[in-house]
């Protein structure tokens, strides 16, 4: 799991497409994407070497923060839930 957070509020376009660019240039392949203005959470291929992976991570920090600063969460997975009415689902229960 690799997080980005953008370093600007207002310029969401360049933010998404400096982490597309940079991703193709690495190679790497994105299984699944979540994405906002201005953060990014992504299930990447678990089997980076490391230079790699300290090479993709600085080159993010150029565009955002990487979140949390170790940047790659080993074995979690990413979970959207996107929508309205959540609240209708869980009402009453613990």
């Amino acid at each position: 799991m690799l997080n980005v957070q953008s370093n600007r509020k207002n310029v969401s376009h360049g933010f998404l497409a400096g982490i597309f660019v940079t991703l193709d240039r690495f190679g790497i392949v994105v299984d699944l994407i979540s994405t906002s203005e201005v953060f990014v959470s992504m299930a990447i291929e678990d089997v980076l070497e490391r230079k790699l992976l300290a090479r993709l991570v600085r080159d993010l920090e150029k565009i955002g923060t990487v979140r949390p600063p170790f940047s790659l969460l080993p074995s979690l997975a990413l979970l959207l839930s996107a929508g309205g009415g959540f609240g209708l689902l869980t009402r009453g229960h613990a």
